[in-house]
């Protein structure tokens, strides 16, 4: 299963094995919900950005936790 991790910020020590452990989850989840061949991308970033992203693809000017 492809996981592509951006990170558009610093992560902190304890955060380094993020891709690994999201790959993990991804694939038990997609293996309950019978879901084969799929892959998924996770992009983090700061406020301002998922503000950005926010105004531009959802119309609210704000950052949010999620998009």
């Amino acid at each position: 299963m492809p996981i592509e991790l951006q990170c558009e910020i610093s992560m902190p020590p304890q955060l380094q094995d993020l891709a690994s452990l999201l790959a993990s989850v991804a694939e038990s989840c997609f293996c309950q919900e019978g879901i084969e061949k799929a892959g998924f991308c996770i992009r983090i970033v700061d406020d301002a950005a998922i503000q950005q992203l926010n105004r531009e693809m959802r119309n609210i000017d704000q950052p949010t936790d999620v998009l």
